[in-house]
Order: C-alpha cells, then structure tokens, then sequence
C-alpha cells in the first residue's frame, strides 16, 4: 500500500473568520496547490480515495487534488482534531486501498507520519502547506511498518516546473 499526506494548502487568516473551520484557501493556496496536483498526477499518483478533515480549507485542496488524480474524496472528522492522530492510523489500517490519500493539517499529520514510520507520536517530518509525504508498506499496513518513499515541497515543485 501507498499513503500519500497532503497538508492543505495556504488559507485566509484565522482572524478574518469567527471559526477557524471556516477558513478557504487564498487564491494563492488554490494555485499553490494546483501545482502540486499537476506535479503529483506527472509521479503516477492514483489514490482511489482521499480522506479529507471537514475544514473547508482542506476539503477544497482534497477537491483540487481529486480534479488532477481521480479518487472518491471522503470526509473523516478524525483528520480535523489534533488529538486523534492514533485514530487515523487505525482508519487507514483499516482502509482496503491500493493506494489511499489523506488531506488535512499539522500538527496531526506530521504524528501520523511519525506513528505509521516510527510507531512515536515524536514529530519527525515538517509537512509544508500544500506539500505531500509519500509512505509506503511492504507487507502489513501498521504503526512502525511504513518507510518514507519520499516528500515533495512546492518550492521543489515550483523550481522544477
């Protein structure tokens, strides 16, 4: 199996909204992002699903990312609370896919990350805003039985482009 961690990308300031859930993205974000897609559709990613936090900014970038790669995007509310990173690696180890996406935010993210290659909730990758983690399984689909594959940031992206 193939995870693939996207940090939604740049969103409009927390003041400028009574909830922080009701955040979109700055048009900036969306292009951001758009270049991230096209970036992560050019290295062969198919995710047949893409879980995605209920924010709206992260239900936008998943719905961008879904628009270049396919997939079923799927609202998860575990995706949105920093204290359920455990319960992610129980969905996606529970999830049936080849190749799955998940959408959402720091710092929950980056203890996924850390949880499914290091089986520690120690913070051990920094995911930038509308950047991608690829984690990838031999054989069982477990915290600690995942390697890192790779990680692409939009600055790569926008240098290589």
């Amino acid at each position: 199996m193939k995870l693939h961690v996207v940090r939604h990308a740049a969103a409009e300031p927390r003041e400028d909204y009574d909830r922080d859930s009701d955040r979109p993205l700055t048009g900036e974000g969306r292009s951001q992002m758009a270049r991230t897609a096209e970036a992560l559709k050019a290295l062969g990613l198919a995710p047949s699903k893409i879980l995605t936090s209920n924010f709206v900014r992260a239900r936008e970038t998943a719905h961008i990312v879904r628009q270049k790669l396919g997939g079923e995007v799927e609202e998860r509310e575990e995706l949105a609370d920093p204290d359920r990173a455990g319960d992610v690696v129980e969905l996606v180890c529970r999830e049936a896919a080849e190749e799955l996406m998940l959408v959402g935010h720091v710092p929950e993210l980056e203890e996924v990350i850390s949880l499914f290659i290091a089986d520690t909730a120690e913070t051990t990758v920094h995911l930038s805003k509308a950047s991608c983690a690829c984690i990838e399984f031999e054989e069982s689909i477990a915290a600690g039985a995942g390697v890192l594959a790779w990680y692409v940031v939009p600055e790569i992206i926008k240098a290589l482009s």
